[in-house]
């Protein structure tokens, strides 16, 4: 007589039943995380596609109108968004081109070997894309022009060293010789450009572009406030509108000198610009970075070196904000396009 052990059929036909259903449901798990992730890959797709045309129309008004553009309003016109009604996607776009023109916010950098900084006090001061263009001028009343040689990690807190260490680190290079033979060596240029606006003598007419450029190369007092020399740049700090300098060009007998506020009250579309003249390459092999740098601008905002192209997406409860800090042509040479990811 055989014996059918019937629970024995039953248990394995269970098992059967729940390693197929765990099979069906692992299935499951992983075709709903593709889905999510092909969700996640096209929103990411989408949002990056409305980021760059945000950054795409900031480019294109920045350079239609100039270094010093600075379109920021709040709350944000009709002309600085743009809709992507097939992704549901919306994108407010931005530019930053100006100090905030706060007495106690001096604009600083880090001055490059060959750079040449430039500074324009003059700008398309129209408050968004919508606005016919119109040029304004932001020379400040109160103007100084500081390097420093020395930056450290203790510096007083809300200084302006601080605000340089925080955004450059450390410095110290104090008695650098920066390869030259002389510490009587001119370190850095600088030169101011405008469009003469008052009559001068015959050589001088109204609408004349003209500079107002160090002294000259040969000249003795050369290191004595005209220039910055290796010996004098990190004691003088004192570049202010009572500098002086000479006016380039001159068809008279004698040398046209004139301070820094005497060339801008006869100037308009005033820019400003220094550059080293040495290497940043001491004669012993050590190489420094840069020359950290401030300028004091007063309570008035000035266009800055460098512009932020903003673009804030909104897609759905997805927020995205995109910035992309760029250099002026007239501060590093020549920019072309940005690349960003």
């Amino acid at each position: 007589m055989k014996w059918k052990n019937q629970g024995a059929s039953l248990f394995i036909t269970l098992g059967i039943s729940f390693t197929i259903l765990t099979i069906a449901l692992s299935i499951m798990v992983s075709i709903s995380r593709s889905l999510r992730e092909s969700v996640s890959i096209e929103r990411y797709n989408q949002v990056f596609f409305a980021a760059e045309s945000g950054l795409e129309a900031a480019f294109y008004h920045h350079n239609a109108r100039g270094q010093g553009v600075h379109f920021m309003a709040d709350p944000v016109p009709e002309s600085q968004k743009i809709p992507h009604d097939a992704a549901n996607a919306n994108v407010s776009w931005f530019i930053d081109g100006r100090t905030e023109g706060a007495a106690d916010n001096p604009l600083v950098g880090l001055l490059q070997e060959n750079q040449r900084a430039q500074f324009r006090f003059f700008a398309d001061n129209s408050a968004n894309p919508s606005e016919v263009p119109n040029t304004a001028s932001f020379f400040p009343l109160d103007f100084n022009l500081t390097f420093y040689n020395r930056i450290a990690d203790d510096e007083p807190p809300g200084s302006t060293e601080e605000k340089i260490y925080q955004r450059y680190g450390e410095f110290d290079f104090f008695a650098f010789d920066f390869g030259a033979e002389s510490d009587e060596e001119v370190l850095i240029d600088w030169n101011f450009s405008g469009k003469r606006t008052v009559a001068g003598d015959d050589y001088q007419p109204v609408g004349k572009r003209e500079s107002l450029v160090a002294s000259d190369l040969d000249n003795e007092d050369r290191c004595d406030g005209s220039f910055l020399c290796i010996e004098n740049t990190f004691t003088f700090g004192d570049f202010t509108t009572t500098t002086e300098g000479k006016l380039l060009p001159y068809g008279g007998d004698s040398e046209s000198r004139q301070t820094v506020q005497e060339f801008v009250d006869e100037h308009e579309q005033v820019s400003f610009s220094f550059r080293p003249l040495q290497s940043f390459e001491a004669s012993g092999g050590e190489k420094i970075r840069g020359i950290p740098f401030s300028l004091e601008t007063g309570a008035q905002s000035i266009p800055k070196d460098t512009y932020t192209a903003i673009a804030e997406v909104s897609l759905g409860d997805f927020y995205k904000t995109i910035s992309v800090n760029i250099a002026e042509k007239g501060s590093l040479g020549a920019f072309d396009y940005v690349i960003f990811d």
